[in-house]
């Protein structure tokens, strides 16, 4: 319930539930790539889910696992 707040209840607060809130072709998205599920840890441990990386409006903000150059490698 907490992700779905914070993602597509928020979009659909703000009136922008067209165009954010689900990962989408078509809709705009920032995201973070996690070392775990949120969804599976316990509460007391989510503060301390290492971060990857992040996207930030289609370009990557910080990547700490070399994503961004793998992903711009040609696909076979």
């Amino acid at each position: 319930q907490a992700l779905h707040a914070y993602t597509r209840g928020s979009a659909q607060v703000t009136g922008w539930d067209h165009k954010k809130g689900r990962l989408m072709r078509g809709m705009l998205a920032d995201l973070a790539i996690l070392g775990d599920d949120p969804t599976r840890v316990e509460p007391g441990r989510i503060g301390s889910i290492e971060v990857l990386a992040t996207v930030l409006g289609g370009d990557f903000a910080f990547d700490g696992i070399g994503v961004a150059i793998q992903s711009a490698a040609p696909h076979k």
